[in-house]
């Protein structure tokens, strides 16, 4: 699929992990269903983020062309019965600071995307604090993407006010602001002019670049 999309024109292909292996878990599975233990293990770190970075090595050697971006975890907060994995953002910004110069020597281009939290600029404020906070940390990022839901279902389509916030902590640091998941309007006109509002207010207040 990812050759044909790249014969169709397409060259900016990024990749989020939902889990990372069993076998680096303190539950040993890739599903969750305990927050305590739908967690890495402390000591995988740094082999994750060889794993990460491998994959997208495999990336530019199987498809010809640098992996655009990486995130480090599909929704970070939520303990899911299907492949998840909770960060807090300390954890996160860590995690991060393992990834960055892995991808830097391995000669890639690859930047990072997180953290794909939930689209409010209150919940991304413990994630900007610790990531972009971080001298180190932020120097790897290079895309900053949330998800349109209230709980990672619900759809939200965000308010003037909050995606304004989200934009103007992000102007200093250059960082594109992206949606990089939403769903949940149903096939209906109703729907479709709250999606049409949804995506008005982060192109207008929150000056997306994606979407």
């Amino acid at each position: 699929v990812i050759l044909a999309e790249k014969a169709n024109g397409v060259k900016i292909f990024i990749a989020t992990p939902w889990s990372p292996p069993a076998w680096m878990k303190a539950n040993n599975n890739v599903n969750g269903g305990d927050a305590a233990t739908n967690i890495l293990l402390s000591n995988m770190y740094n082999t994750y983020a060889d794993y990460l970075v491998e994959y997208a090595k495999q990336f530019k050697t199987q498809i010809g062309i640098d992996l655009y971006a990486i995130s480090m975890q599909n929704e970070p907060r939520f303990d899911e019965p299907y492949p998840s994995c909770i960060y807090k953002p300390d954890q996160m910004r860590d995690l991060i600071k393992l990834v960055g110069p892995k991808l830097k020597a391995a000669g890639l281009t690859t930047t990072i995307l997180c953290a794909e939290d939930m689209g409010s600029y209150p919940t991304n404020s413990p994630w900007f604090q610790s990531i972009l906070g971080d001298s180190i940390a932020r120097k790897y990022v290079g895309i900053w993407a949330v998800h349109g839901y209230t709980d990672g279902v619900g759809a939200d389509m965000g308010s003037a006010p909050g995606w304004t916030s989200m934009a103007n902590y992000l102007a200093p640091y250059n960082l594109p602001l992206w949606m990089t998941e939403t769903s949940g309007y149903f096939n209906n006109w109703t729907d479709a002019m709250k999606l049409g509002q949804a995506i008005h207010l982060a192109l207008r207040y929150g000056k997306i670049s994606a979407w």
